[in-house]
This record gives C-alpha cells, sequence and structure tokens, in this order.
C-alpha cells in the first residue's frame, strides 16, 4: 500500500491498535490519519505550529497523541473524526520528542519536551504529574 501526500513529508507513524489505520505526523504541524485498506484520508488537523516528531495511540485505542518541535501536545478523540480534546505547551525547541502511554492508559510520557527531564502527564487531561530529571546528576 502506497501513500501519496503531494508536499509533504512524514516524520512519524502511528498504528491504530483495533482499526486498520494509521496516523501519520507532518513537517508542516499537520496530522493525518488514513484508512490502511483504501489509503483514504479519514481525519486532517493542523494543531501543531512545528514539526510532528512523535505520535502514539492509547492501547484503548480512544486517544491519539502528538508531540512537535514546537513544544506542543495533543490529544484526539479517536472516537469522535480524531477531534482534538486536550493540549499541552512545553518549551519551544523540542528535537527529538517521543511518547509512551501505560497499558492502563492513565498516564502518558513525554520525551524532549522539557530539558533534561520526562514528563509524567494524566492522559485524559494532559496535566502534569511530575517531572522526572534525566542526566547524571538526577
Amino acid at each position: 500500500v502506497e501513500f501519496e501526500v503531494p508536499g509533504g513529508c512524514a516524520r512519524s507513524v502511528a498504528y491504530h491498535p483495533a482499526d486498520y489505520s494509521l496516523a501519520c505526523g507532518f513537517d508542516d504541524g499537520t496530522v493525518r490519519v488514513f484508512d490502511i485498506g483504501s489509503t483514504s484520508l479519514l481525519a486532517e488537523h493542523r494543531q501543531h505550529r512545528g514539526r510532528v516528531l512523535a505520535l502514539a495511540h492509547a492501547h484503548g485505542a480512544r486517544r491519539l497523541f502528538s508531540a512537535a518541535s514546537d513544544g506542543s501536545l495533543v490529544a484526539y478523540d479517536s472516537a469522535h473524526e480524531y477531534q482534538p480534546c486536550r493540549s499541552h505547551a512545553a518549551s519551544p525547541g523540542a528535537d527529538s520528542p517521543c511518547l509512551a502511554v501505560s497499558a492502563d492508559d492513565t498516564l502518558l510520557v513525554a520525551g524532549g519536551l522539557q530539558a533534561s527531564a520526562l514528563l509524567l502527564l494524566d492522559a485524559a487531561s494532559l496535566l502534569p504529574l511530575a517531572a522526572v530529571p534525566l542526566g547524571s546528576d538526577a
């Protein structure tokens, strides 16, 4: 299966855990969700001002999370056409953010959005719960 997106460069991808769909993050701050079988576009949202460098689906398939080089983090409601439902702004200049969702979908860990720390957030509200220091002096 091949997807063509004129003028776009995908920087991140996430496969939906239950549906046959694929979310892609692009240089222009857009997140697009495609049906894999038909290659049709299911949703498109531009919530970021920077490159979308990380995507992660919750294991229960109700949320999609995106992180971008502008330091923003967005949650989308997978059950409602991937409508953006929450956002969190961190410090700009995130060059390589990464995301992980806990097995019970209650926690989201974001790396690369805050200098020298991992952010632990409530996955439902995106409220920060803790910052875990990284590095040798942590």
